[in-house]
């Protein structure tokens, strides 16, 4: 499955700049006075010493720029409880409304290294605070943080919290939900892993 991303560009260090992204059908994230300044290699789309006819042109397509700091970075490292606090003081701030009726959540409960598992449907009792998915009419399911009240009353804040930043829904919920488990005092273990080459990498205690 290919899951749509709006087009954007990343201005590199030498000058140049990275396309990414894509369109509905298939349709050229460009128009005509730019498609023949993008070079290919692969999957990657660049386009070499861009001017400020470039510039205005990529913003009359709908093209916007990430910062390269966004789109090589990671959030800032700080206390769990604070990485909750953020997110649960601007949840606090929606007006309450009906809880969607086609809802799961990320189950608080379950163990965390089984992701897979720690997914239901949302139940009349559940109260509180969740990670969550709701169903939109196209495309893939979509983020959420949803505080479940009585009365079907809840209120909802959609992931990422800024939609023009590199961030997606998932990578948000995924840091604040390892954020939560951690505070609920079952953090999930990782594995770190030496190669052959000299490199680590990291994996969960027991798969996904």
């Amino acid at each position: 499955m290919i899951y749509l991303g709006h087009p954007r560009f990343v201005r590199r260090p030498l000058g140049g700049l990275i396309l990414f992204g894509t369109r509905p059908d298939d349709a050229p994230i460009v128009g005509d006075s730019l498609q023949d300044r993008i070079v290919e290699t692969g999957y990657l789309r660049r386009i070499d010493e861009p001017d400020d006819e470039v510039f205005a042109s990529l913003s009359a397509y709908g093209l916007y720029e990430i910062p390269e700091s966004d789109w090589t970075g990671q959030p800032e490292p700080g206390p769990a409880s604070e990485v909750i606090d953020a997110y649960v003081g601007e949840l606090r701030q929606r007006s309450l409304s009906t809880a969607p009726d086609t809802l799961r959540l990320l189950d608080p409960e379950a163990v965390p290294h089984y992701y897979r598992g720690r997914w239901r449907p949302a139940a009349a009792s559940d109260r509180g605070v969740f990670i969550a998915r709701r169903r939109q009419r196209y495309g893939s399911d979509l983020w959420c943080l949803i505080d479940l009240q009585d009365d079907e009353q809840c209120r909802l804040l959609d992931l990422p919290l800024d939609s023009t930043q590199a961030l997606r829904g998932c990578d948000e919920a995924w840091r604040l939900q390892a954020a939560i488990d951690f505070v609920r005092g079952n953090p999930l273990a990782l594995i770190i892993h030496e190669n052959w080459g000299g490199g680590v990498f990291a994996s969960a205690e027991k798969p996904f």
